[in-house]
């Protein structure tokens, strides 16, 4: 009995795993890029990640935000993974999806990509930013490619505050003494 049981456990494990979701990437996109792009072997020049993302944001507001990359391997195809931890993503241009917190490429042939992001609403703090690209060779293989990481960190702009007095004492005109 329990070498019958020790196989269904076994068959019910296999069968989920073959159902679970891919953690890393695929030609039409990776979900996380805190771990960059792992499954592709470096072999190419170093990859710079860039991006325009402001270093200090105003709550609530949109800014157009392109990635590209600088450096890598000969060719066009290439791709990127992009984390934020607060804010959300809109207005996807070409060859970009969204999950709540992530962007990533969903065609393999661009090295250049824009969408818009709203920063988060008043005293949200501090925006962590991670983002990974890849330069691929072409060759449908994961070899000789390159990639890079960057994290980035928003800080959020504080509102215009009141003024703010302190000991305040009001005196009369009959108080001063005219000379």
């Amino acid at each position: 009995m329990a070498k019958s049981s020790t196989v269904l456990t076994i068959a019910i494990i296999m069968l989920l795993l073959a159902f679970a979701p891919s953690i890393e990437g695929s030609p039409t996109g990776k979900g996380s890029a805190s771990g960059g792009c792992t499954c592709h072997t470096a072999g190419g020049p170093a990859v710079t990640p860039n991006h325009n993302f402001p270093t200090s944001y105003t709550p609530g507001t949109i800014y157009n935000i392109q990635i590209t990359i600088q450096g890598g391997v000969v060719g066009a195809q290439g791709g990127f993974a992009l984390e934020v931890d607060k804010g959300a993503f809109s207005n996807n241009g070409p060859d970009v999806q969204f999950s709540p917190m992530t962007a990533t490429h969903t065609n393999p042939s661009a090295r250049s990509w824009s969408f818009d992001w709203m920063a988060p609403p008043p005293n949200s703090g501090a925006v962590s930013v991670k983002l990974a690209t890849l330069t691929a060779n072409g060759d449908n293989t994961n070899s000789n490619d390159a990639w890079g990481t960057t994290t980035h960190t928003i800080n959020e702009i504080s509102p215009n505050q009141a003024p703010n007095a302190t000991n305040v004492q009001v005196f009369s005109s009959s108080t001063f003494s005219k000379t």
